[in-house]
């Protein structure tokens, strides 16, 4: 009997050793499966349930050292009576992945079903479906009220996704290619392994930033951290271009490729003209410098004038005019690449 009304119950079939009823409670769509061991040995139980929603777990013992790990506080209840769902037991779920439950001796363990809305989880970073987002590294934010862990994952996508904190409801993630991604984050309900799963997925199309150092050397190489190959300095392609140069420049820095400059000799002026990709211009400087002895302490962008005079797919032609002094015989040219 309830306080709403009385309960129906029929014995169900059970394993060896086991008593099973099904019982119908008056409130609408609320059921239990009572599953008691009287033995004197603990005993498996594997349920099949034709239920709809989730399946909520209890687990009644006959003393505190029988109870699991997944449900830790005693006493929840009485092994001689159903448990209301708003008891303090803690909300653990079965399903048929949880696999056998464990009944101790003299213990019971209930199986319920009461017609709530199930769990569930929602995006809250990225807010858009889809969302367009450009930079290789972004926030991904979930929200599950009452969740115990979260798991963040890629469905499909041109590249790979590092999530730096996968198990968190908050993780930045960083994209290995641009494009469309299908992410999932589950929710996790419960404790393991007898959870609830929540599931939300969200479209994000990424753009990489053509003036982002990071993004680009995400895009030549994808989940590549070798400093001996992404830094600043360093020339993989052995053309005489470092990275940094190559990045302002826009040339491909796993392609070895000729200097992508000329150098114009005038009575009165060198002119040297070459590509800088419009986009860098905001992160890494491009200086021409001139020195005349080659000492290290020598070079200089002193006098030198800068003019784009064409401009085509996000890239610039500059020319630098440098002028000779009354005396020179000799000037040589560089260019200098540097980021703040």
């Amino acid at each position: 009997k309830s306080a709403v009304g009385d309960l129906t119950a029929t014995e169900v079939v059970a394993p060896a050793g086991l008593i099973a009823f099904e019982i119908d409670h008056p409130t609408a769509g609320r059921r239990f499966r009572l599953v008691y061991n009287p033995t004197a040995a603990a005993v498996a139980y594997t349920p099949t349930l034709a239920w709809t929603g989730p399946v909520r777990l209890h687990l009644a013992v006959a003393q505190a050292g029988q109870l699991p790990a997944w449900q830790p506080a005693f006493p929840h209840f009485r092994p001689d009576w159903v448990p209301d769902p708003t008891g303090t037991a803690p909300a653990a779920y079965w399903s048929a992945t949880s696999g056998a439950v464990e009944i101790p001796p003299q213990g019971h363990a209930v199986f319920e079903t009461n017609g709530d809305p199930a769990p569930t989880v929602s995006f809250t970073a990225p807010v858009a479906a889809p969302a367009s987002v450009t930079g290789s590294s972004q926030t991904l934010a979930a929200s599950a009220t009452g969740a115990a862990s979260f798991a963040w994952s890629r469905v499909t996508g041109p590249q790979s996704v590092e999530f730096a904190a996968p198990a968190a409801a908050t993780t930045s993630a960083r994209f290995l290619a641009p494009g469309a991604y299908e992410l999932r984050v589950a929710a996790n309900f419960g404790p393991f392994p007898f959870q609830y799963q929540a599931v939300a997925t969200r479209t994000v199309n990424v753009v990489f930033d053509p003036g982002s150092l990071a993004d680009w050397r995400i895009l030549h190489w994808p989940g590549v951290d070798d400093v001996s190959v992404v830094s600043d300095t360093v020339d993989p392609d052995a053309d005489g271009l470092p990275n940094l140069v190559e990045f302002a420049l826009g040339t491909v820095p796993t392609v070895s490729t000729p200097p992508p400059w000329s150098l114009t000799a005038r009575p009165d002026k060198l002119e040297l003209t070459f590509p800088r990709a419009t986009a860098t211009a905001a992160t890494t400087t491009l200086t021409p410098q001139w020195n005349d002895t080659l000492a290290a302490g020598d070079w200089s962008a002193s006098g030198v004038e800068q003019v784009v005079i064409a401009s085509s797919a996000g890239v610039d032609t500059v020319r630098a005019s440098v002028p000779f002094g009354g005396t020179t015989t000799k000037r040589f040219l560089r260019l200098r690449a540097e980021r703040p």
